[in-house]
């Protein structure tokens, strides 16, 4: 279900929080209402910022995977709140990232 409002552009301050976290292989807690308008919180392993076409023109997502190793698609500007998750969190992510490298080879 798509969402039903024009796309609005976030912060660039933002935008490049999410890709260095990206880079950084951290983990973010996230605060997003989904396409169904209920209100999500969740840590997740952000891997790419993409732009599609939507129905009101261009919209960019946060592409992440949850704890049972999900594929989320979140448009940015439903994300209402995000923290980086402390360096110790890093240590975890390292290990979703290598057993899920594992499990591809």
């Amino acid at each position: 279900m798509p969402h039903q409002h024009p796309y609005e552009p976030i912060e660039c301050a933002i935008y490049s929080a999410y890709e260095l976290a990206i880079s950084r292989h951290q983990l973010l807690k996230l605060r997003w209402r989904d396409t169904y308008n209920r209100w999500r919180n969740a840590v997740l392993q952000p891997i790419d910022l993409r732009t599609v076409s939507g129905l009101f023109g261009s919209e960019e997502y946060l592409i992440a995977y949850d704890w049972q190793d999900r594929e989320i698609w979140i448009r940015l500007d439903q994300i209402q709140g995000h923290e980086l998750m402390p360096a110790a969190a890093l240590l975890s992510a390292s290990a979703m990232i290598a057993s899920r490298e594992a499990v591809a080879l």
